[in-house]
């Protein structure tokens, strides 16, 4: 099996998203190189400073030429959904308690159109 595993996080101080590699950790923080820390000691500024992250995995798809992630909001045909992982495989859950799911490998149409994080008002409808 060859697959690619990557992740990326939000950044729920500085309300931005970051590719997982400007992140590194030791057995006691995970600093991104720009000297901020999730916790613990930045080893550069020699300070706590706590940042909080929203880690989100690619699920090996692309579509409309674009990465999907876990968060990610999706649109086919009509309807609307969020990335998840439930029972074992990724889904685009509906919007709302009950939407329903569907497996996003059989949906051809399927867009992503934004993030839970930078776009909330596409879930809002």
């Amino acid at each position: 099996m060859n697959r690619i595993i990557k992740f990326r996080a939000w950044d729920k101080d500085d309300k931005k998203m970051i590719d997982l590699s400007e992140i590194s950790h030791d057995a006691f923080s995970i600093c991104l190189f720009h000297d901020l820390c999730i916790k613990g000691k930045s080893k550069f500024e020699n300070k706590a400073v706590i940042h909080e992250y929203a880690i989100m995995q690619f699920i090996g798809l692309i579509k409309n030429g674009k990465e999907v992630y876990e968060g990610d909001i999706i649109k086919s045909d009509d309807e609307i959904g969020v990335v998840k992982f439930e029972d074992c495989e990724f889904v685009a859950m509906g919007k709302e308690d009950g939407g329903g799911c569907w497996n996003l490998l059989i949906q051809e149409n399927a867009k992503v159109i934004g993030n839970v994080f930078e776009n909330p008002e596409l879930l809002s409808n």
